[in-house]
């Protein structure tokens, strides 16, 4: 579903490795995620989800380690454990910060609803974090390349410009 922030991390990671793949639409919309096709493919009914042979797995963070691991793309998904306990953190950071926002206030923001006031500063601090943290650093847990982590992270900021919803 290419309004999905971690499916679009997945498309970048497998696009910028140049990993083959078959890319299958899921329209959300018309409530396809909960049609028994995709129920085979991920019982909880949630994009994105892989089916790399007879595995099939979800959650976008599980799918670009996966994908980092098994087509071993250790600029992306390092194997020395201080490295990739640095990707790790910023995984583990968006779910609470920027992937947040999808639901506190994108999602308002498209249904013009009223944005609670609390959860815009909660996202403007966790923005404030980041920028502060980039202030030394080219891409979020490494300076030389970018990882899976900046993966996960830039379809949450992206929608934010005007090339996406024009929030800020």
């Amino acid at each position: 579903f290419p309004f999905s922030q971690p499916t679009r991390s997945v498309l970048l990671l497998l696009k910028a490795a140049g990993v083959e793949f078959e890319n299958h639409v899921v329209n959300i919309m018309a409530g396809e995620h909960k049609g028994e096709a995709f129920l085979k493919v991920n019982p909880a009914g949630f994009v994105p989800a892989i089916q790399d042979g007879d595995f099939t797995l979800a959650e976008g963070a599980a799918i670009l380690e996966y994908i980092a691991d098994s087509r071993g793309l250790a600029n992306c998904y390092p194997t020395d454990l201080k490295e990739r306990a640095r990707v790790n953190h910023w995984l583990h950071w968006h779910h609470g910060a920027l992937r947040r926002s999808t639901t506190k206030i994108l999602r308002p923001a498209i249904h013009k609803a009223p944005i609670n006031d609390e959860e815009l500063q909660h996202f403007r601090n966790n923005l404030g974090f980041l920028n502060a943290h980039l202030a030394n650093s080219t891409f979020v847990a490494s300076d030389a390349h970018p990882t899976i982590a900046d993966l996960m992270l830039i379809p949450e900021l992206d929608q934010l410009t005007p090339a996406g919803f024009s929030l800020f």
